[in-house]
């Protein structure tokens, strides 16, 4: 039987190393990984590694996706074997296994909206929401030119970019992200972490040694936040798993096991987990009928009345229910409800142009009606490239005229436009704009706005 405060064994998984910590050492031990290393090579390596080292449990940080305490998806950057290993036959004791980045996440929050960001090999994310622990896959999402997150902020985008590019695509993917999801605090640690110089608002750089903590924490049940107190109305930060997300790693499992099947996702989010597992996807169109539908719910009574759509996807999971010929709810113990309404209020979910009589029926009901929105903070990252790209869309444009416009005239034209020129009354002193040779155009100056030569004399 465990004492209260066992002895706890923390191995941190990365692509090119594999660190080891146990209770009541200071000094982190680390051997070598890579793509030649599996599950039961990376056990045997830390058993001789430990093999001086007293511990009762042991707590391990997986590179890649982890849902009720198991992988289900291979790591990118390591071998094969992860996902059917028996970790606690392997080490024969209690293990528990977390995402890496979720791990570091874990040993490194403090309150309110937490978003990490563990620059190593990959990119690894994960988010804390008032102390519950929720473990992303932002890494492989489109983000430039076809590229992902991880091409760009990741050791291969480091190698490809160079370190001043890279630490400003580290600095506008944090920035993105923090809007996107609304983060209070953003930390940014992994190995590299510490090659950053300046870091934008709202940003604080982690520390590695966190990830230790971490896996410290995942045995605690009493689990102190960082600065040494427990937040007034906090819960512990433990990983929750949705039904919906437990079924598609489920049914990936089943995929690799050599099942044909293909989906169609009812939310962005379940997309991303089905891509990562492997579940091919397509899109729902006339010559698609589905055979089954599995969704979540957000409340359901004993009459099995239920609430949905307060993950804001309402109209595209009721789009996807009625092209199948059958559907099933996967709910908990903790979405049971009375009536109606007792978690929180009841969406409904309306286009643009139907707000207005929705809004009068339901209160005609004697109802309350809150909008719920917030695409401004959302759209904030777009909305602050877009002046830019704009500009620069329509300085182009104008440049274009212009030479069409001097080619046209066989050389006998005008004056140019203000943003066109480079000498007396231009921008002389931006390289690349040289001043024409002389005779060849009168100068004269004219308004900023003016795009287009005069007309021919």
């Amino acid at each position: 039987m465990l004492s209260r405060r066992p002895k706890v064994l923390v191995i941190d998984v990365g692509g090119t190393h594999v660190k080891v910590l146990a209770s009541g050492h200071r000094e982190p031990r680390e051997i070598p990984s890579g793509p030649s290393m599996d599950a039961s090579g990376m056990v045997a390596a830390v058993k001789r590694l430990a093999a001086d080292w007293r511990y009762d449990v042991v707590s391990i940080g997986y590179p890649g996706v982890v849902v009720h305490g198991r992988p289900v998806a291979e790591p990118y950057n390591l071998g094969p074997g992860w996902v059917s290993f028996d970790f606690r036959r392997a080490f024969g004791r209690p293990v528990r296994i977390i995402n890496d980045a979720a791990m570091q996440a874990l040993g490194s929050y403090r309150r309110g909206r937490m978003l990490f960001l563990g620059l190593g090999t990959g990119l690894g994310s994960a988010m804390i929401i008032d102390g519950v622990l929720e473990p992303m896959e932002l890494a492989h999402l489109p983000y430039r030119k076809g590229r992902t997150y991880e091409d760009y902020v990741g050791r291969r985008g480091l190698e490809r970019l160079g370190k001043k590019r890279w630490r400003r695509h580290v600095a506008d993917v944090a920035e993105r992200l923090q809007a996107a999801l609304e983060a209070d605090d953003v930390v940014v640690g992994g190995g590299n972490a510490k090659l950053l110089k300046t870091l934008p608002a709202g940003v604080r750089r982690g520390d590695n040694a966190n990830a230790f903590l971490g896996g410290l924490r995942l045995w605690d049940d009493r689990l102190v936040h960082a600065d040494g107190a427990r937040a007034r109305g906090a819960r512990p930060a433990v990983a929750r798993a949705r039904p919906g997300a437990t079924f598609i790693a489920q049914l990936g499992e089943r995929v690799r096991q050599g099942l044909r099947v293909a989906g169609v996702p009812t939310s962005e989010a379940s997309g991303r987990l089905a891509r990562a597992l492997g579940i091919p996807l397509i899109e729902l169109d006339e010559e698609v009928e589905l055979d089954l539908t599995v969704d979540g719910a957000d409340e359901v009574t004993p009459a099995l009345d239920l609430v949905k759509g307060r993950g804001g996807a309402l109209v595209r999971e009721r789009i996807v229910a009625s092209a199948s010929k059958r559907q099933v709810i996967l709910v908990g113990r903790d979405k049971l409800v009375g009536a109606l309404g007792e978690r929180g209020p009841i969406p409904v979910e309306v286009i643009p142009l139907a707000r207005g009589p929705v809004t009068r029926r339901l209160r005609a009901l004697g109802l309350r009606v809150t909008l719920r929105a917030t695409p401004h903070r959302q759209r904030q990252p777009d909305a602050r490239l877009r002046p830019a790209r704009a500009a620069r869309g329509r300085r182009r444009r104008a440049h274009a005229r212009c030479r069409r416009a001097r080619h046209s005239r066989g050389g006998r034209h005008g004056p140019l436009p203000r943003h066109c020129r480079a000498g007396p009354g231009g921008r002389s002193g931006r390289p690349g704009r040289r001043a024409p040779p002389e005779g060849l155009l009168r100068w004269r100056r004219v308004p900023r706005s003016t795009c287009s030569p005069p007309a021919r004399r």
